[in-house]
């Protein structure tokens, strides 16, 4: 009768065969995982527009400038086309002309939706009209809550001096907008779900240093 000794190699064998067997299989879900999370996610697009500045009473703005507005939205799709966009999809909102800059946080409520646009991609502004009197607005100044960008053109920075644009509705042409993509953000369950196969592989990693 063997003593067992000749068993020992084929149960080394064996396991060593069982481990690569389960980090190819951990490995694999890692990367179709990955898969689904590049695919299931959401686009931030940006909204355009620009226009000439007609009266500059802001430091850093010179009459002739060009003045420039974007409206970051992201409705949770990943196409521009055939769409809508309302205020709740506003990520951002930011105005900007020679060195100023500002930046707001609420949209003025006149209704939804905000932007859409056909299956060529063409605008449709429907209720963009500026700042709401409870955003907060920040700009090279300082930060004040109030509503101090106005959808006509007009723009007010936080020490109270104004300017005017060239159009009295600059910004509610829809010829004035473009729209294009700008980033893509994985949604939290498609990083949950890559979490989890990165953490099979890290559980196989500690495994085989054990």
């Amino acid at each position: 009768m063997g003593d067992g000794t000749a068993l020992a190699p084929m149960r080394l064998d064996f396991a060593e065969e069982k481990s690569k067997t389960m980090k190819r299989t951990y490995l694999a879900s890692a990367i179709v995982l990955a898969g689904v999370a590049a695919t299931a996610s959401a686009s931030v697009f940006d909204f355009s527009a620009t226009d000439t500045l007609t009266a500059a009473a802001i430091p850093g703005t010179t009459i002739g400038e060009t003045v420039t507005v974007n409206v970051y939205v992201d409705n949770g799709n990943t196409t521009d086309l055939s769409q809508t966009w309302n205020l709740s999809n506003v990520v951002d909102f930011t105005y900007a002309a020679g060195t100023y800059f500002a930046t707001y946080s609420t949209v003025f409520n006149s209704g939804n939706p905000l932007f859409t646009t056909d299956s060529s991609g063409d605008v449709t502004v429907s209720n963009f009209y500026g700042t709401a009197d409870t955003s907060v607005d920040t700009d090279n100044f300082g930060t004040i809550t109030a509503d101090i960008f106005f959808g006509g053109g007009d723009v007010c920075d936080t020490k109270g001096d104004c300017y005017d644009t060239s159009s009295a509705e600059t910004f509610a042409t829809p010829s004035q907008w473009t729209v294009s993509a700008v980033s893509t953000t994985p949604e939290p369950s498609s990083l949950a779900l890559l979490g989890s196969g990165l953490a099979g592989l890290g559980f196989i990693r500690r495994r085989r240093r054990a």
